[in-house]
């Protein structure tokens, strides 16, 4: 049941990002890539295996549609390889429960470090695989930047409209 659910929040997370959110540019530059948030929101617990085949079918399903051969792929599966390291020092290696995740309401500022880095990590990836060769590094870190703080926000306002309140 799990995993049905897992699946279906993936589906809709590509859906929304391929029919919404890949229309949606500001300044011709900005385009936020919110689909990550699948991988973000996936329980402390999940081993790196699961990671890593979670955000390959993430990155691949949006490669597929949006016709970008393993660029989505490759900065999505860097982001999950990295992120048991951002989740270790952003839950301060506290225990949690098997199906606890991230979440903004309960990890508080921890959650934007985390959020930030991890959505950083992915866009510079993304974004250098963009243009690799061409070498337009200012180009790269501009969009990485402003990319990724859109990205940030839109992150956080869905998880606080749909995640469950504190206790």
């Amino acid at each position: 049941m799990q995993i049905a659910i897992q699946v279906f929040k993936l589906l809709v997370l590509v859906a929304v990002q391929i029919l919404v959110l890949n229309n949606i540019y500001f300044w011709q530059l900005i385009n936020p890539l919110v689909y990550i948030y699948f991988i973000i929101k996936l329980p402390y617990q999940t081993p790196r295996w699961a990671l890593l085949v979670w955000a390959f079918v993430l990155g691949f399903s949006i490669d597929v549609f949006c016709g970008t051969p393993g660029m989505n792929a490759a900065a999505t599966l860097a982001a999950a390889f990295v992120r048991p390291v951002f989740t270790g020092f952003a839950s301060g290696r506290r225990d949690y429960e098997g199906d606890a995740a991230p979440s903004a309401r309960q990890d508080g500022s921890v959650w934007y470090s985390f959020v930030l880095t991890f959505t950083a990590v992915h866009h510079l990836t993304l974004y250098f695989l963009e243009d690799f060769g061409n070498g337009q590094w200012g180009i790269v870190l501009m969009r990485t930047a402003s990319n990724t703080v859109v990205t940030v926000f839109f992150i956080t306002l869905i998880d606080y409209l749909f995640a469950k309140p504190k206790d």
